[in-house]
């Protein structure tokens, strides 16, 4: 009984803890690095998109031998044109699973550095899903950043319902001049423009 214990032991001071996963972007390419404290083998797999689940293509890799340092997160948010996120986790008893969630992939490499050890996997998109991914997030920004509120008025059925008031919603719903034109506020077009 003595002898397992300080088995057990002994293979807990070779357990690679993962301690940190960071990563840098630019508009075509990603780089995920995954910090541990000590050298341990690795395997890694490309999963395709699932429509029945509704999960992204990803990418997981699987270090043995591993456990998640305490400071590691298990979400990190990327929300570019190439990642969604980075999740890890304790997959086995003795396995810390990384996946990648991805938004679009044209080519990826793994390799791993020494001293201190770390498992380095780059994602490369095509331009084109560059391009047309920094132009959603532009007019995103731009729509963000315009200082412009908008206000929304969902006059209902209408109609000789109780809750339709003689149309009176309706009316002021589609009432394009309400507000003033400095107001910071802008009048966008109804839901809807007649009575059902």
């Amino acid at each position: 009984m003595h002898e397992q214990s300080s088995n057990i032991k002994k293979n807990e001071e070779l357990t690679t803890t993962v301690t940190d996963i960071r990563y840098r972007s630019t508009s075509d390419y990603t780089r995920v690095v995954i910090d541990a404290d000590r050298e341990t083998s690795f395997f890694c797999k490309l999963l395709k998109k699932n429509t029945v689940t509704n999960k992204p293509r990803r990418l997981y890799i699987d270090l043995d031998n591993s456990k998640p340092g305490q400071g590691l997160k298990n979400f990190t948010q990327i929300n570019n044109n190439l990642l969604r996120d980075v999740r890890a986790g304790r997959f086995k008893p003795h396995v810390v699973r990384v996946v990648l969630d991805i938004n679009s992939l044209s080519a990826y490499k793994i390799f791993s550095l020494k001293n201190p050890f770390r498992i380095v996997i780059d994602i490369n998109g095509s331009s084109d899903d560059a391009t047309v991914a920094a132009k959603n997030l532009n007019e995103k920004k731009k729509h963000r950043d315009s200082g412009i509120l908008r206000i929304v008025i969902d006059p209902g059925h209408g109609g000789r319902d109780f809750g339709s008031a003689g149309d009176v919603k309706l009316a002021f719903a589609t009432c394009k001049h309400f507000l003033p034109p400095k107001s910071g506020y802008l009048a966008g077009r109804p839901l809807k423009n007649s009575s059902l």
